[in-house]
């Protein structure tokens, strides 16, 4: 069940980034209130970190792929990324270890 609310939950910071996209400050604290609802209501040991690691790695690969001209971004705020690429990236590292977790537990014997 956790798999799929926080698949919903995902799916529904992706629905707000796409409902605001002409704001990045709207786009970014929209995934951080999803995130923050989801910490209030369901939280797990180690979530923060896992938001951490994504809020600062997924960026910084992206980061290195805009400086490369790789891809560029319609709006970016700053280090030529958007406001809500951190959180979007933080709030997907969470959901893909818990989904994976998930799918991986009846192999694992749990």
């Amino acid at each position: 069940m956790s798999a799929a609310r926080d698949l919903f939950l995902w799916a529904l910071a992706v629905c707000l980034v796409m409902l605001f996209r002409g704001s990045n400050p709207l786009m970014a604290g929209s995934v951080m209130l999803v995130f923050a609802g989801r910490e209030l209501l369901w939280h797990r040991r180690g979530d923060l970190p896992l938001f951490l690691i994504g809020f600062v790695c997924g960026p910084a690969i992206e980061f290195a792929g805009t400086v490369l001209g790789v891809w560029t971004y319609a709006q970016p705020s700053f280090l030529n990324l958007p406001l809500w690429l951190p959180p979007a990236w933080g709030i997907s590292a969470v959901v893909l270890f818990r989904v994976g977790g998930c799918l991986a537990g009846p192999a694992n014997g749990r």
